[in-house]
């Protein structure tokens, strides 16, 4: 059974369950089940739950933005920046 084919027969388990959800929809994820990067959200909003679709409502959209702009993504560079000797101690008054 391929992955697709897993996350499929898993939301459709969710989705005839007795699940607690109360008054809340069933917002399963969506996009590139293979993608080295997954973003979780806590529970779905009011559009989330409308939709029935993961981040489209307005922290949705702030965190497109960010995601375009690279700004939440952490960067770690492996190299090892060079040893530098250590100068004078700084001056006090």
């Amino acid at each position: 059974m391929t992955k697709s084919e897993q996350l499929e027969k898993l939301k459709k388990e969710m989705e005839t369950a007795n699940l607690p959800l109360m008054e809340s929809n069933l917002v399963f994820g969506e996009g590139n089940i293979d993608s080295p990067v997954v973003f979780i959200g806590e529970a779905p909003g009011f559009n989330e739950n409308e939709q029935r679709r993961p981040f489209v409502g307005r922290a949705g959209q702030l965190l497109n933005e960010l995601i375009k702009a690279r700004r939440c993504l952490y960067y770690k560079h492996s190299q090892t920046p060079p040893a530098r000797q250590p100068g004078p101690p700084p001056r006090r008054n």
